[in-house]
């Protein structure tokens, strides 16, 4: 396991703390530019080759700016985090009261669910895991990511080889720092919600 796959979450948006965002544009609240503020200083990439990518999102775009002040990020939208369509900037109440049928659907099946106008979650894992199979499992270095929660949790169940269907079992806090260190093919979770690191 001699590369690391560094996966940091944005900082809190504008919207309300049990609302669910999904693709929505939102910026960084005053509250999540300080909290992406306080990783400035301990994040510290000193190893080569590293590539770092982001979001194209804005909250993860000025999550990135702030933290790493500076460096370049490819911006690539198969890190975006999933389109929950209908239920965008709703909490988990209100959707419950609105879309009952498709929420029981959801809780059944999580897998096969398409989000109301919005993304399936075969496809959210698909786009994601092109844009490991292509991106990153082949990159000789460490790679940095500044995305989402749901792509996050993703990527560790591809990566530990657990089934998607446990990606709830990942609690991924706004911001924090998560590693996987791997080899190419397979990798082992070695820091979840951690504030500092040096690669």
């Amino acid at each position: 396991m001699n590369r690391k796959l560094v996966l940091i979450r944005h900082a809190s948006t504008t919207a309300e703390k049990t609302s669910l965002v999904g693709k929505i544009d939102l910026p960084l609240s005053d509250e999540g530019k300080k909290d992406a503020q306080n990783y400035f200083g301990n994040i510290l990439i000193q190893s080569s080759p590293v590539q770092l990518y982001v979001s194209t999102l804005l909250r993860a775009q000025q999550t990135a700016g702030i933290m790493f002040p500076g460096c370049k990020f490819k911006a690539d939208a198969r890190i975006n985090e999933i389109d929950i369509g209908n239920w965008s900037n709703m909490n988990f109440s209100q959707i419950s009261e609105k879309f009952p049928e498709a929420v029981d659907t959801w809780t059944k099946h999580p897998l096969e669910f398409r989000f109301p106008k919005g993304e399936g979650v075969d496809e959210f894992i698909l786009r994601i895991n092109n844009f490991l199979d292509s991106e990153i499992l082949g990159f000789e270095g460490n790679s940095v990511m500044v995305c989402h929660g749901g792509v996050i949790r993703f990527i560790i169940c591809r990566m530990l080889n657990i089934g998607y269907i446990h990606h709830l079992a990942f609690e991924v806090f706004r911001p924090s720092v998560n590693i996987i260190d791997h080899d190419g093919k397979t990798g082992v979770l070695t820091g979840l919600n951690i504030d500092k690191l040096v690669i």
